[in-house]
């Protein structure tokens, strides 16, 4: 007969399929050392003394405990995701987690062995394999976990009210801890947040090069084919911060040894100095990004491997006179609803840098080193990017972007910043900590802001020591698809734009409908306030237009094909919006004047949200429909 498991080894195994580095350690304890437990005759009066410290975690487990559930269920009760500095003796979670609303419960314990106990006296396991209970250790915690879990989309809308809350006084003695968990979580918020943008026209822009791009991109070769030429094992990828100058020899001694890759921005400065990249990657939806292809003559661009996003500008497009062009998609929802896998997705990150370094991981590349990757500003304050830049080495100063201070390469110092390098800043060490296990990222720029996760090597060390001198790379060459592949995915591109503008159209004309009532409904609202004359509010109607709210509402769950096509254009806007309702959507008024109070402010917040969501699906609309009409057949 098979032995039945035990609690502990239950939640082990559960912990194992989901994160196998806690359940390791956890596995490595084999008794307390630091910790002592006392068990009372209630089997939850369990009680933990810190011998280091000298300190009991409770001084009454039981009241304690109850008193904790009972502050958090009536704060938090309608609070979807919850956060936990501790775990105690693990009790207090599992009565949380009683409640269903709670979608998501995460826990940072700065103890070890505080697991190991925890788990011994509480079944987790099916919280665990459902993802609503996550757990780390506080040291393997990072802004990378922090942006993984932030973006998942309803946690995402919470993130406005979250709360790093203590299980237990006790561990405000981490104090330092505490400091570091809110830090990464608080700038995982801001990055995802800030990552949705606030410009909605930028994103419409983006959706209509993208659709006017599409016979170009189909054309041309497969991302899917280009990523399996690779040229070497190293790649150095070129950007074009202050520092780049000092770099320059260094590069053009091991430019037939090593890949080159460069930001589109570096190109005109690379040929200038006799190195040709192999392979140049822009993704800029303006205009402007197309000067640095104009100012490249045209032999020079023979032979380099232009990778564009496909939401790019036509003059840039129009700029590539030489060479291969490739246009490869950004991993946007509508992008992926088109379904053209073998075309690809890059770019993740928001720079044509972070766009090379997910190259180098998807190409295979064993290393890639990093130089001209500054990310900030010169010492001396006077230059944003390096000499020779086509736009001038001091153009960032023309932008009125917010400064920043970050830790300096080599971490010594401060240097300035701005807000958007921080934000490139942190897409590369996300995709630095996700690919580690198959890429060495090397930061040899010897300047500017440090990138964690990066190894510190000067470029000159890397040069005499990992580059092998004896290789020479080849050119890199890659088919074009026949002209039936191409009239056939042409063909499959016209019929999505067609499902598109069919769910636009749908969805539309649900919203407007629900939008015209909750208008009538809040004018109706507004007159009886001017009047004095609450007491006639129908609130049997208010309560229909809720359900009529929520099934609108209720498209962003339902409706998958809606969600990948309009989704991106219009967060801008809804996002924004949506972090506010949170905060009236979590609320627990202690009366009905308060429930009642709680459902007009739902109802009169929701005008604005119906009206900006009909108007952003009607714009994306016309500019899909205006953007068929356009489409680039002579490239």
């Amino acid at each position: 007969m098979k032995k039945e498991q035990s609690m502990f080894e239950k939640n082990l195994e559960a912990l194992l399929e989901k994160n196998a580095l806690l359940a390791a350690k956890v596995l490595a304890i084999t008794e307390n050392k630091k910790y002592e437990v006392f068990q009372g005759s209630d089997p939850v009066d369990i009680n933990i003394f810190d011998k280091e410290k000298n300190v009991p975690i409770y001084q009454n487990s039981v009241e304690e405990t109850l008193a904790k559930f009972n502050e958090i269920e009536d704060k938090q009760i309608l609070n979807p995701y919850l956060y936990f500095f501790g775990i105690g003796n693990g009790i207090l979670i599992k009565m949380i987690l009683g409640n269903e609303k709670h979608k998501r419960i995460t826990v940072i314990e700065p103890e070890a062995e505080m697991f190991y106990i925890a788990l011994n006296f509480a079944d987790f396991s099916q919280e665990i394999r459902d993802n609503r209970l996550l757990l780390f250790t506080a040291s393997d915690f990072s802004f990378p976990i922090a942006e993984m879990m932030i973006s998942h989309a309803d946690a995402r809308i919470y993130s406005k009210v979250y709360h790093l809350e203590l299980i237990q006084p006790y561990y405000g003695l981490f104090k330092n801890e505490v400091l570091k968990i809110n830090a990464d979580i608080t700038k995982a918020i801001n990055h995802i947040i800030v990552g949705h943008g606030n410009d909605a026209i930028d994103s419409l822009v983006g959706v209509e090069h993208h659709t006017r791009n599409l016979p170009v991109m189909l054309k041309n070769p497969k991302f899917k084919e280009f990523v399996k030429h690779k040229n070497s094992e190293i790649c150095i990828i070129v950007s074009a911060g202050p520092s780049l100058n000092k770099q320059l020899e260094l590069l053009k001694k091991i430019k037939e040894n090593v890949t080159i890759m460069c930001v589109d921005s570096t190109l005109p400065i690379l040929v200038q100095n006799g190195i040709k990249p192999d392979i140049v990657c822009s993704m800029e939806r303006d205009e402007l990004t197309a000067k640095f292809f104009e100012k490249t003559p045209e032999d020079e661009q023979e032979g380099i491997i232009f990778l564009s996003a496909s939401l790019q500008h036509e003059t840039l497009l129009r700029a590539i006179k030489k060479g291969t062009r490739i246009l490869a998609m950004r991993p946007f929802k509508y992008s992926k609803f088109f379904g053209l896998e073998d075309y690809g997705y890059v770019c993740y990150g928001m720079s044509a840098a972070n766009m090379a370094h997910e190259l180098a991981f998807f190409m295979g590349y064993k290393t890639c080193v990093l130089i001209g990757q500054d990310l900030a500003y010169s010492k001396d304050g006077k230059k944003s990017h390096t000499d020779g830049h086509i736009l001038g080495d001091d153009f960032e100063f023309k932008h009125n972007f917010q400064d920043v201070y970050l830790e300096a390469y080599g971490g010594e110092e401060k240097i300035r910043s701005h807000t958007i390098w921080k934000m490139f800043q942190n897409f590369f060490e996300k995709n630095i900590h996700d690919t580690k296990h198959a890429l060495r990222t090397i930061n040899a720029t010897e300047g500017g802001a440090k990138i964690h996760g990066a190894e510190e090597i000067t470029f000159k060390k890397v040069c005499d020591t990992i580059v092998d001198k004896n290789f020479k790379k080849e050119l890199i060459k890659i088919d074009y698809p026949t002209k039936d592949e191409y009239e056939k995915n042409l063909a499959h591109a016209n019929k999505k734009i067609d499902e598109m503008v069919e769910v636009g159209e749908r969805v539309k004309e649900k919203v407007e409908s629900v939008f015209l009532e909750v208008a009538k409904a809040c004018e109706e609202l507004e007159n009886l306030n001017e009047k004095n004359q609450l007491e006639h509010i129908d609130f049997n109607k208010l309560n229909n237009l809720l359900d009529d709210i929520d099934e609108v509402k209720s498209i962003f769950d339902d409706d998958i094909d809606f969600i990948n096509i309009f989704f991106y254009a219009i967060q801008s806007y809804i996002i924004h919006q949506e972090l506010e309702l949170a905060k009236i959507q979590i609320s627990t008024p202690k009366d009905e004047m308060g429930k009642k109070t709680k459902m007009i402010d739902w109802i009169m917040k929701h005008k604005y949200w119906l009206f900006s969501l009909a108007g952003g699906i009607n714009a994306q609309l016309e500019v899909i429909k205006r953007a068929r009409e356009n489409m680039i057949f002579d490239l």
